[in-house]
C-alpha cells in the first residue's frame, strides 16, 4: 500500500482476519519508490492464540511511502502455503 501524503514509520501492526487462513509467519517491508524494498520485520512468527487477531510490535526507526506484507505461512497450510491469507483489517501504528 502507498501513503500519498508523507512517509510512515510502522512500529506496530494489528491484524484481524479469518481463523482458517490467518497468517502465522510474515515479513513486513518498506520502500520509498515501490521497487527497492527493505525488511522492517523479517519472518515474524504469529502465535496461535485461538483467535484470528494479532498485535505485533517491532523496532523500526525508518519511514517509507510504500509498505507491503508478505504472508509466508497460514494456519491452514503452514509455511509454503502460497502466501494466502484472509484479513479483514490491517492497522499500522507508530509508537
Amino acid at each position: 500500500w502507498r501513503n500519498l501524503n508523507s512517509k510512515i514509520k510502522i512500529q506496530r501492526l494489528f491484524l484481524d482476519g479469518s481463523s482458517t487462513y490467518f497468517p502465522t509467519l510474515i515479513t513486513l517491508q518498506g520502500s520509498d519508490d515501490g521497487t527497492n524494498w527493505t525488511d522492517i520485520a523479517y519472518r515474524v512468527s504469529i502465535p496461535n492464540s485461538g483467535l484470528p487477531l494479532a498485535t505485533l510490535t517491532f523496532e523500526n526507526n525508518s519511514e517509507y511511502y510504500y509498505h507491503r506484507l508478505h504472508v509466508l505461512a497460514n494456519r491452514n497450510g503452514g509455511e509454503g502455503s502460497q502466501g494466502y491469507a484472509e484479513l479483514k483489517r490491517i492497522q499500522t501504528y507508530s509508537i
